[in-house]
């Protein structure tokens, strides 16, 4: 007799194993299927807005702004690449910026240091194209003359000036 509780203890084992291992497959399919109808949509989505970047440089920055239709929440990672040169690799900066669409909004703004990096070109990844922006027209912007520079101009003024005052004097004197 104490085998045959053993048996059926078995038994009930394996179909209660069996059962909630059924289910949870079940389970997981339904789940994994959603999670495919979610991801489709979400790519579907997010395949028919478009994103472009549209940036200039100017000194030590490359500054412009991104330009989508994409939904709210939708979240664009903008990474700047740069390329030594002409013909060498992009290389990463660890430069990112991450934007976030929102609601009735659809341009955004964004700006790179790159003060620290002298290439050739760099490139702004992350839209729907690459935006590349030549390291030449990062040329600097308007300048303004340092202060020797004025104080020259003032010492060269006051040298004309006392240089005639002289010269008058001795007329005089003669």
């Amino acid at each position: 007799m104490g085998n045959r509780t053993l048996g059926v203890g078995l038994v009930g084992l394996v179909a209660f194993f069996g059962f909630f291992g059924l289910f949870g497959a079940a389970t997981s399919a339904v789940a994994a299927s959603t999670l495919d109808v979610s991801a489709t949509t979400a790519s579907s989505t997010q395949a028919h807005a478009t994103a472009t970047v549209d940036a200039q440089c100017a000194g030590d920055s490359i500054f412009g702004e991104l330009v989508t239709d994409a939904p709210a929440g939708t979240s664009y990672v903008l990474a700047l690449s740069q390329k030594q040169v002409r013909r060498g690799p992009w290389l990463p900066t660890s430069q990112t910026v991450v934007i976030v669409t929102q609601r009735r909004e659809h341009s955004y703004p964004f700006s790179f240091d790159v003060s620290a990096y002298g290439a050739w070109a760099y490139a702004i990844t992350g839209a729907s194209k690459d935006e590349i922006v030549r390291g030449a027209s990062c040329a600097p912007g308007h300048q303004v003359p340092e202060a020797p520079n004025a104080v020259l101009l003032a010492a060269a003024v006051a040298g004309v000036f006392g240089f005639s005052l002289v010269r008058r004097r001795r007329r005089w004197s003669l």
